[in-house]
């Protein structure tokens, strides 16, 4: 929900009031220039991708 605040010239937009979820926090590493990215086989469907057994989100067959 966003915060309006009105003033005689013009009108202040603030930004949502909102609460970090509980949790470790998700890692968002900025890589290096020559690191690639390796591929990871997913062990329940095959398929090449960035996931894994763990979070693999393809139906069972």
């Amino acid at each position: 929900m966003l915060a309006l605040v009105i003033t005689k010239e013009f009108a202040i937009i603030l930004p949502p009031k909102t609460r970090r979820p509980c949790g470790r926090p998700k890692v968002g590493r900025i890589r290096s220039r020559g690191e690639k990215v390796r591929q990871m086989l997913c062990g329940r469907c095959g398929k090449l991708g960035k996931h894994n057994r763990k979070t693999c989100k393809a139906a069972v067959d």
